[in-house]
């Protein structure tokens, strides 16, 4: 008997690969999305890893021995604003991962920040505090106006990680309403799709619809 309840727990959880390029995303997700999601009900296992061709992407997605649910996409936009290169790069990996017959049943997504992911942990502190345009260096200067100690790829510790987990909700609700508000479009917006050209903005962040999109994968039958 306890041997089949075990195995309906574990069906029961969801599996899902984040594809990040950076250290401070993944320990974000490690340390504050990840324990924010077992908080509040959600039964979501995360793996954050770097890859750089669809392939090993793909492969991981269907190892025999632990199928993945989900594949979500995270990354910055900083260096795209000129470069069409790098744009033309995120498009024909969206399409090429997105339209993957492995993955027909897996639900997918990606999600950006702009002009940096620390603008998302600017949204952490208290409302309307992040800048409405700016360089990642000056969002990088505005958040040590509130976390004095930032350095990357904080959060490092669980320690480290509280100061964001005790605002995540502030965060959620600062990023819909900056979203509300209809910061400028950047230049490059009808481009990147799946998203809607007016969604691509100056400043803008998807952490918060990461989370909505986490708490809503469900286990591929």
């Amino acid at each position: 008997m306890a041997r089949n309840n075990n195995k309906r727990k574990k069906k029961q959880r969801s599996y899902v690969l984040i594809v990040c390029e950076g250290e401070t995303e993944k320990n974000y997700i490690t340390k504050v999305i990840q324990p924010h999601l077992r908080a509040t009900g959600h039964n979501v296992r995360i793996k954050c890893k770097k890859f750089d061709k669809i392939p090993s992407i793909v492969g991981f997605l269907t190892r025999p021995e632990q199928p993945c649910d989900a594949v979500f996409l995270v990354s910055d936009l900083d260096e795209c604003t000129t470069d069409s290169d790098k744009i033309e790069s995120y498009c024909e990996r969206e399409k090429n991962l997105f339209n993957e017959p492995k993955l027909k049943k897996i639900q997918k997504g990606s999600f950006y920040s702009y002009p940096s992911f620390e603008y998302w942990y600017l949204l952490h502190c208290k409302k309307d505090c992040a800048p409405k345009t700016g360089t990642s260096k000056q969002v990088e200067d505005e958040l040590k106006k509130h976390l004095s100690n930032y350095t990357k790829p904080m959060p490092r510790t669980k320690q480290e990680g509280k100061f964001f987990s005790e605002r995540i909700d502030v965060a959620i609700n600062n990023e819909a309403a900056l979203r509300a508000n209809e910061p400028g479009q950047l230049p490059f917006a009808a481009q990147l799709r799946p998203h809607a050209p007016q969604t691509v903005t100056n400043p803008m962040s998807e952490m918060g619809k990461l989370i909505e999109a986490l708490k809503s994968v469900k286990p591929v039958d």
